[in-house]
């Protein structure tokens, strides 16, 4: 499981998107983890791994989703 700050993704308008570069989360090239904590204070969410992020045939990055259906949406960069 990956762990990262609250500050280090960014919260869409409708309040249960998360976006991220993968660097911006300490990420390596091809590090994809199947778990990523984001948490703040000993408090937050868990989102495991879906499905690949695909623009123009391209791979682009990973969704991560949580229990509860936030999407936390990871970018290649």
């Amino acid at each position: 499981m990956w762990t990262v700050e609250t500050d280090q993704v960014n919260l869409g308008r409708d309040g249960k998107t998360l976006t991220a570069e993968a660097a911006d989360l300490g990420l390596t090239p091809g590090e994809w983890p199947d778990f990523i904590a984001v948490a703040k204070g000993g408090e937050g969410f868990l989102f495991q791994k879906g499905a690949a992020i695909v623009v123009n045939g391209q791979f682009g990055g990973h969704e991560y989703w949580s229990k509860g259906g936030t999407r936390l949406s990871v970018f290649n960069d």
